[in-house]
């Protein structure tokens, strides 16, 4: 018998949720000053990445029982594109604030994104949606793709 605080079983992890209780925690990072300050970086970058861990492991764990086998690799790419395939874009303006409004004015503002995307979420429709779905809404059923018709030789 489960004790009186833990969990329902059928309780599932909410992702936006791990992001947004480690969110805040990417404004200590333009607080860094030399030696001893140094301990905000290491505060801010550490629980920011934490909240990206955890929520990656969710999404993929529920990506992967939720998605057809089937399309799982083409979802997998998709995402791999978009998520890596912005870094590079992210860069460069990175680089351009630095460059006009200084490197501190810059971490401030890319640091501020962090809470900021996760007050958009809590703000959004997506907060009502407590759980992830437990299973699939349909099944897939693949498209016939037609022939390729021999040529004539």
């Amino acid at each position: 018998m489960p004790d009186a605080g833990s969990p329902p079983a059928q309780a599932r992890p909410r992702p936006a949720h791990t992001r947004t209780r480690t969110a805040a925690f990417a404004l200590l990072i333009p607080l860094t000053t030399p030696g001893a300050g140094l301990i905000l970086y290491i505060v801010g970058g550490g629980c920011v990445a934490l909240g990206v861990v955890g929520g990656n492991v969710i999404k993929t764990g529920f990506q992967q029982r939720y998605c057809p086998p089937e399309l799982f690799g083409r979802l997998s790419a998709s995402t791999a594109f978009l998520n890596y395939g912005t870094i590079p874009v992210g860069a460069l303006l990175a680089g351009v604030l630095a460059d006009r409004l200084g490197l501190h004015t810059a971490l401030w503002i890319t640091t501020a994104g962090v809470p900021l995307a996760a007050l958009l979420l809590l703000a959004s429709p997506l907060r009502s949606h407590r759980d992830l779905p437990a299973h699939q809404l349909r099944a897939y059923v693949p498209t016939a793709t037609p022939a390729i018709p021999a040529t004539a030789q």
